[in-house]
């Protein structure tokens, strides 16, 4: 939160500059704890009351409240509390809401996006596929994991900065050093999709030259860059017209990815996700395999697709069985195909390799035809009175609630799961309720459900309010 609240002081302050504002003094709003708090001062005249209306955005009964003695407030729904704070000051508060004043606007334009259910100002959930489109190449990538932002033009400009997903949208920490025509820096990201904006002499800007963008939420868009993880590549056909990537990860669209000619061929620079995905490539109009890649398999219309494979490999193992005919393991992570991943009879074990990267994956065995949890994983998720196993591959955070011995049931739900009631199962160890998880980058806001009974997580003092009337627990993963 300490990040947040710099980030709305010195806005706000800049905001201040440029309107009349000038005589309100420079902490007269501050966020802690998950609550919009303004520091007020009763021997304030009118003009510095009617220019904290104006500036923040404040309901005027409220404010003319606060100044007669009002302790008190329902706005738009939303619950102030006004408190004495020695003989000339109080302290109006409330929890941060949907329904923003000025302040959170400011808070929204650098973390937030539009989306239902979004994740403040951060890539939501997995992303299956993707490639970049520049009119002029504003961003390199090196084999080494360096990425080089270029802003080109601009020379007048005393200073430039980046902010993005991948430094929690930091307005002064990545400056660009000056070249010849433009600005540059270079830092270093894992594969994957990210946000971005320019920070030119405090002007935020999406990349000029960067064709893909997403709203940012407000009135402008956020740039979006793809670390490539992958080169898909096909020899020859030089005298193709146009070739095309189509696969498992991009639901098979047969126009959605060209490749670029080169001097030996065509090749594309993507990010594919975790896993086993099937591909082809389309040459004019004709589905090709991949003669580069041996490794094949059958599809449902007969013929075969190439396999690519990306992450880690992960062994699953079903103990027992040794008369079943046929074993499948089906999961979030194959779309739950029944009968794509089959498993191999190894002495008492049926196995299965699956390339996996970090997250919460949940799965199944299927044995001649029955779908069967996995008997030796107690970690369960529910989904509506269906039971999976849930599998946690480097996990990144603990949940923890402590007490409630006699709980029958506890569950952990959230922005992760989309608060999913019946979710994340937490398991009984050492005297309290435990449960580990990768949770994705940006905020989470969550809740416990001991019993049936809704509850914040009593040991984080940080939250907010919801449209319920309740409390949300929050906490930021970087």
């Amino acid at each position: 939160m300490d990040k947040i609240k710099i980030v709305i002081l010195l806005l706000l302050s800049f905001w201040a500059l440029q309107t009349k504002a000038q005589n309100l003094p420079a902490d007269v709003l501050t966020v802690k704890n998950g609550e919009l708090i303004f520091k007020i001062d009763l021997r304030w005249d009118s003009a510095l009351q009617q220019q904290l209306i104006e500036v923040y955005d404040l309901d005027s009964a409220m404010v003319a409240g606060v100044f007669s003695g009002q302790k008190s407030f329902d706005v738009d729904g939303e619950k102030w509390q006004a408190r004495k704070k020695g003989r000339n000051h109080v302290i109006l508060q409330k929890p941060l809401q949907s329904q923003p004043t000025l302040g959170e606007i400011f808070l929204k334009m650098i973390f937030n996006d539009e989306r239902t259910g979004g994740t403040p100002g951060y890539v939501n959930g997995p992303v299956p596929f993707g490639f970049n489109q520049f009119g002029r190449q504003s961003v390199t990538f090196s084999k080494s994991g360096n990425v080089e932002f270029t802003l080109f033009g601009h020379e007048d400009a005393s200073e430039v900065y980046l902010a993005g997903s991948f430094n929690t949208w930091q307005t002064n920490e990545l400056q660009l050093e000056k070249y010849g025509k433009g600005w540059k820096t270079t830092i270093e990201l894992d594969p994957g999709k990210y946000y971005y904006k320019f920070i030119v002499d405090g002007r935020w800007m999406p990349d000029p030259h960067n064709l893909l963008k997403e709203s940012d939420g407000v009135s402008d868009f956020n740039s979006i860059v793809f670390v490539p993880n992958h080169t898909f590549r096909l020899e020859n056909y030089q005298s193709a017209e146009n070739v095309y990537l189509a696969g498992s990860f991009n639901s098979w669209k047969d126009k959605d990815a060209p490749l670029h000619k080169t001097s030996e061929g065509w090749e594309l620079d993507t990010y594919v996700d975790y896993g086993r995905h099937t591909y082809k490539f389309i040459v004019d109009g004709d589905w090709i395999l991949d003669p580069a890649n041996p490794n094949i398999s059958q599809n449902e219309h007969g013929t075969e697709n190439s396999v690519l494979n990306i992450g880690e490999s992960y062994q699953f193992t079903l103990k027992g069985y040794p008369d079943a005919q046929n074993v499948f393991l089906a999961g979030n992570f194959n779309n739950w195909n029944p009968n794509d991943i089959r498993m191999n009879r190894d002495d008492s074990l049926w196995e299965a390799e699956y390339y996996l990267g970090p997250g919460n994956y949940e799965y199944k065995f299927i044995v001649d035809g029955e779908w069967i949890p996995d008997p030796e994983n107690p970690k369960v998720a529910h989904s509506g009175e269906i039971t999976n196993s849930l599998l946690v591959y480097k996990p990144n955070h603990t949940f923890v609630l402590a007490d409630f011995e006699d709980a029958k049931e506890v569950i952990v739900t959230g922005s992760f799961n989309d608060w999913n009631p019946n979710g994340y199962q937490m398991l009984w160890r050492n005297n309290q309720w435990k449960l580990d998880l990768h949770l994705p980058q940006g905020k989470i806001i969550y809740k416990f459900i001991v019993d049936g009974e809704w509850m914040p997580d009593p040991a984080n003092p940080v939250y907010e309010n919801n449209e319920h009337g309740t409390y949300n627990s929050i906490l930021w993963i970087k």
